[in-house]
């Protein structure tokens, strides 16, 4: 009997070697570093998502003719355009980001200057 393992019982008083050692890992199966042979959590679970976020693409000015400069007519409005973010995002047991990188960047929209 081993006061120890996973399965003790101490009602039991016969060692009838069915212990079984006490392995530490992380048990949740949906996680990137899931331990098959761990019984015991040891709350080292990570669980890898995406998330996606949007940011405005600002315009830039452009001057036709340095004459009008600072003070011409405007040829052309300017707009913003947008561009599509998507990170790779590792977090802990208790949801608190561990690790994110980005993985793609998208242009959904692009900038038109102002002239």
């Amino acid at each position: 009997m081993d006061v120890n393992a996973y399965n003790y019982n101490p009602s039991a008083n016969v060692d009838d070697s069915s212990c079984v050692a006490k392995v530490y890992g992380c048990i949740n199966n949906k996680a990137i570093n899931y331990n098959e042979k761990a019984n015991v959590t040891d709350g080292s679970c990570l669980f890898k998502t995406e998330k996606v976020s949007y940011k405005k693409i600002k315009y830039k000015t452009k001057y036709k003719y340095k004459l009008f400069y600072k003070a011409g007519k405007v040829l052309q409005k300017g707009k913003n355009g947008k561009k599509k973010i998507t990170k790779e995002v590792i977090t802990d047991e208790n949801n608190k980001i561990v690790e994110s990188k980005t993985v793609k960047t998208e242009v959904i929209k692009k900038a038109v200057p102002k002239i």
